[in-house]
């Protein structure tokens, strides 16, 4: 059986991909992203890249809390995550759909 930490990380790592999916389509349909740190990585090596860099680092914190026992802190950034990418979904659905 699968240690609920262990399964927590990796739902963890799927929200992030998921964020920078949904964030990729946004900035393709024409949005921009708020993150400062991500938007100067963005800005600074490319769309792609920016965003791949930036969800590994997360995911990369996500095992570091994973690690040092924090499974609640993790359980609620991903709870967050969960929140941006909804949010994520509408903001594409509105710029997609005022054009």
């Amino acid at each position: 059986m699968i240690e609920y930490t262990l399964l927590l990380f990796i739902v963890f790592a799927i929200l992030q991909i998921a964020d920078g999916v949904t964030t990729f389509k946004i900035i393709k349909a024409g949005g921009c992203e708020l993150n400062p740190v991500v938007k100067y990585a963005i800005e600074n090596i490319g769309l792609v890249q920016g965003l791949v860099i930036a969800k590994a680092i997360s995911i990369g914190l996500g095992y570091f809390l994973l690690v040092n026992s924090q499974a609640t802190t993790l359980l609620v950034v991903s709870c967050i995550y969960a929140a941006v990418i909804i949010n994520n979904g509408i903001q594409y659905y509105r710029i997609t759909n005022t054009k």
